[in-house]
């Protein structure tokens, strides 16, 4: 895998041979460095296609947190504004009864 021919290698090697080398020993070493390159790209593209199944596997657990948060927040949310609201009643509550027990005073 870490070992990368091109096709510019291949013909390295081919000129490499001996000049008693035959037509078809020729070839056969052709076809022999196509092969280790096909060879090659399919394992790359095999560690792309985990690597491609492992990033959608977490991205649909993000997805998931995500909308589990969202509706936390929510529910945080609206939990605290009945909380704000029921205060405000009561410091106006509490408003109103002394203010009107300060009008019965005078």
């Amino acid at each position: 895998m870490s070992s990368k021919y091109t096709m510019k290698d291949i013909e390295l090697q081919i000129m490499n041979l001996s000049p008693t080398s035959s037509k078809v020993e020729i070839l056969e070493k052709k076809v022999n460095d196509v092969q280790t390159i096909l060879q090659n790209n399919i394992e790359i593209a095999i560690d792309n296609v985990d690597k491609t199944e492992d990033l959608e596997s977490k991205t649909e657990t993000l997805s998931r947190f995500s909308k589990e948060f969202s509706v936390q927040a929510k529910k945080t949310k609206r939990k605290y504004y009945w909380k704000s609201k029921k205060l405000s009643l009561v410091i106006v509550g509490i408003g109103s009864v002394l203010l009107y027990l300060g009008y019965k005073m005078f």
